[in-house]
Parts: structure tokens; C-alpha cells; sequence
């Protein structure tokens, strides 16, 4: 399943806030949480609403602290999700 958490910022995210924790939780329950930031809505020439996503480059991790640093580096993937 893929997921979509919103937070005000992933650059300024804490290893302390529960959305890191529930994401890394979803990731490695095998599912795909993707981080989008306020900033990260755009709408589309359409006039449909979408987003820039993040997700980690791991597919499990053991940590909050290691999740939340791949998710703010630039191995990160980054894709335009609706």
C-alpha cells in the first residue's frame, strides 16, 4: 500500500516525531510511506492536485534516527505523487 504522511517539513523533522516513527513502521510492514511537506503540494495544469514525495532508499530499518537521515538525503527518491 502506498501512504502518504504529511509533515510542515521533512528537512526539519525530529527522529523524536511520531509521523518518522509510523512511517518507518509502515516501511518495514512492507509497505511504501512516502513523506510529503506543505511546501510539496503543486496543482496541475489539469487542475488536479499533486505532490513532490519522498521516500527513503531502504526497503527496513532498526532505527528512527537512521530512517529519518535517508529520508532528508539526497539518495531519498523523489517523485511527483496524485
Amino acid at each position: 500500500m502506498r501512504i502518504a504522511i504529511f509533515v510542515n517539513d521533512y528537512k526539519t523533522e525530529e527522529v523524536t516525531y511520531t509521523t518518522n516513527r509510523m512511517a518507518m513502521v509502515a516501511i518495514n510492514r512492507g509497505h511504501e510511506a512516502w513523506t510529503v511537506s506543505a511546501s510539496d503540494f503543486v496543482l496541475d495544469h489539469d487542475d488536479s492536485v499533486k505532490a513532490i514525495a519522498r521516500h527513503p532508499a531502504k526497503s527496513s530499518y532498526k532505527s528512527s534516527a537512521t530512517y529519518l537521515a535517508d529520508l532528508q538525503s539526497s539518495k531519498a527518491k523523489v517523485e511527483e505523487i496524485n
